[in-house]
């Protein structure tokens, strides 16, 4: 399993989805940030399993969420870039 590293902007995101789900239903804020982190283990594990969208860079839906992560995997880790709406333009992150 590679090791798992979140960029400054991907954190800022995910707080972000946090502060704008949490006061609507903190059930589901909770549930997002677990869909998150269980994603991100598992392309730990599977580091090719996203559509390559741009150079090295890649895509994976969240299960169960409207959520991106673009990610870029390396030899020994992978790299949470971006934690993104799918309705948002994902495309400008690349």
């Amino acid at each position: 399993m590679k090791r798992v590293l979140w960029s400054d902007a991907a954190i800022a995101e995910l707080g972000e989805a946090d502060d704008h789900h949490r006061p609507l239903d903190r059930v589901y804020a909770d549930r997002l940030a677990d869909s998150v982190f269980a994603a991100t283990r598992f392309l730990a594990s599977n580091p090719a399993a996203g559509m390559e969208v741009s150079g090295r860079r890649r895509k994976w839906r969240v299960r169960g969420t409207p959520y991106l992560i673009l990610y870029r995997p390396a030899d020994t880790s992978v790299r949470i870039l971006h934690v993104v709406h799918a309705a948002r333009d994902w495309t400008r992150f690349l």
